[in-house]
C-alpha cells in the first residue's frame, strides 16, 4: 500500500517535535527594560580654611567677577562682632576670611574702586595697583566697652595678589576695609560658611 506523500511529510514533522520542547508563544509578553541609573549630581565644594572644623565645606556662591557684589540682611537687633580676619595663598587665588560671632553672616558689599574713611571722608590709600572696598553692615569690630574685638585694622600680607588690608570704618554698625591688590582690576568671588559664621573672599591670581 502506498502512503500519500502529504501524509508522509506530516508524520515526519510530528515525529521531530519532542514533547519537552515548548512551542513558541503566539503573543509573547514584552521584555521589561531597566532604565540606566542617572549619574550622581556633581557639586563644586571648596575646603574651609585649615583651622576650621573638620569636614566644614561650602558651595561657592559666585564665579570670579570684577563687578560689585552686594547682599543685604536685616539690621534690626544687636550688631554681630567681627572676631578675626585671616588670609592665605592658594593655587590660583589668595583668600581672605572674616569670622563673626552669631549664627549668620552679615550683609556685605564688595566693589572695585577707592575707599574713603567713614569718619573724615578722606581717601584710604593702599599698596598695589588696584583697590576693593568691602563694607559689612550690622556688625562691629569692638566690644561693648569700645575695645577692639581682635580683628586686625591694618596688615600687609606677603601674598601674590593681596598687598594690603586697611580697616576704614567701624561706626554705627558698619565695618569697612580697603583691600589693596596687585592688579588694577582684580577679579574676585565670595562664599559664606557657618559654624562659625564666615565671609570668604577669593582674589584671583594674575596670569602675569
Amino acid at each position: 500500500m502506498r502512503v500519500p506523500l502529504a501524509l508522509l511529510i506530516a508524520a515526519t514533522a510530528f515525529a521531530g517535535c519532542r514533547a519537552d520542547t515548548p512551542l513558541p508563544d503566539p503573543n509573547p509578553s514584552p521584555t521589561p527594560t531597566v532604565a540606566a541609573p542617572l549619574p550622581d549630581s556633581t557639586v563644586a565644594l571648596t575646603t574651609a580654611p585649615p583651622d576650621s572644623a573638620v569636614g566644614d565645606t561650602a558651595l561657592l556662591t559666585t564665579v570670579y567677577t570684577s563687578q560689585a557684589i552686594e547682599v543685604r540682611r536685616p539690621t534690626e537687633g544687636p550688631s554681630m562682632t567681627l572676631r578675626s580676619v585671616r588670609w592665605a595663598a592658594h593655587d590660583g587665588y589668595d583668600r581672605l576670611v572674616f569670622t563673626f560671632d552669631g549664627d549668620q553672616v552679615p550683609g556685605y558689599k564688595l566693589s572695585p574702586g577707592p575707599t574713603t574713611a567713614c569718619g573724615s571722608g578722606e581717601p584710604v590709600t593702599t599698596a598695589g595697583a588696584g583697590n576693593l572696598t568691602l563694607s559689612l553692615t550690622g556688625v562691629q569690630a569692638h566690644d561693648e566697652t569700645g575695645h577692639p574685638s581682635g580683628a586686625i585694622d591694618r596688615a600687609k600680607p606677603a601674598l601674590p595678589t593681596l598687598r594690603e588690608l586697611i580697616r576704614s570704618c567701624d561706626f554705627e554698625g558698619e565695618v569697612a576695609y580697603a583691600v589693596g591688590t596687585r592688579d588694577r582690576a582684580p577679579r574676585f568671588r565670595i562664599q559664606t560658611l557657618l559654624s562659625p559664621s564666615r565671609l570668604v573672599v577669593d582674589l584671583e591670581a594674575s596670569a602675569q
